[in-house]
């Protein structure tokens, strides 16, 4: 599935849960292995050893997190 910059999605991570991000750059889930993904607004995301909070760019890689495109409201 392809995604481009500044679409809103939903990434459901197997290591660091689920949570809402913003399309930095293209990418394409089929062909890219990493996926370049930044937190949403009034979004954190705690794994191990990091914390990531809104804005900050969240490491994403094919294989460990499946990707949806989020509709959001106005």
């Amino acid at each position: 599935m392809k995604f481009k910059k500044g679409e809103m999605v939903l990434v459901k991570h197997s290591r660091k849960g689920n949570f809402k991000g913003i399309v930095i750059e293209d990418f394409d889930t089929e062909k890219d292995e990493w996926y370049n993904i930044k937190v949403a607004k009034d979004q954190e995301v705690i794994g191990i050893n990091t914390y990531w909070q809104e804005g900050e760019s969240i490491p994403a890689r094919r294989g460990l997190c499946k990707v949806e495109r989020i509709k959001e409201l106005k």
